[in-house]
């Protein structure tokens, strides 16, 4: 099971961060810091934030109804060149004082387009 270099880079995925200690508007800024982008408060049912970068991908940070004093970063569509920047967020977010604990989760979402059965079996194996 071998995953070429091209296959690697041509991925893409997202990812939602769920924390619980510090508020939205906290990880919003944290984001913006971090990603070089811009916060701003969007309102709308989710309470949600949104963090614009220079190249105009958006994250967003939402409310989750199931944590306390706490919520979830979701990120735009990522690929491996982006994975530094991803733990950056995520090590910034715990600098910020944002905890995990059994009511969290990390949620990837993996793009599948384009991918042929046997390099979804073969993610699969890798994840695994």
């Amino acid at each position: 099971m071998t995953v070429t270099e091209a296959e690697l880079a041509s991925l893409t995925f997202g990812c939602e961060l769920e924390y619980e200690g510090i508020s939205q508007s906290t990880a919003a800024t944290v984001v913006a810091e971090t990603v070089g982008g811009t916060a701003r408060y969007e309102g709308s049912h989710l309470s949600n934030w949104v963090v614009t970068m220079p190249d105009g991908r958006r994250w967003q940070v939402v409310s989750d109804g199931s944590l306390r004093g706490g919520a979830e970063v979701v990120t735009p569509i990522l690929r491996i060149a982006d994975m530094e920047t991803l733990q950056e967020v995520v090590r910034k977010m715990r600098k910020a004082h944002a905890k995990v604990n059994e009511r969290t989760g990390l949620h990837v979402h993996v793009g599948a387009q384009g991918m042929t059965p046997k390099q979804i079996k073969n993610l699969v194996r890798l994840f695994y």
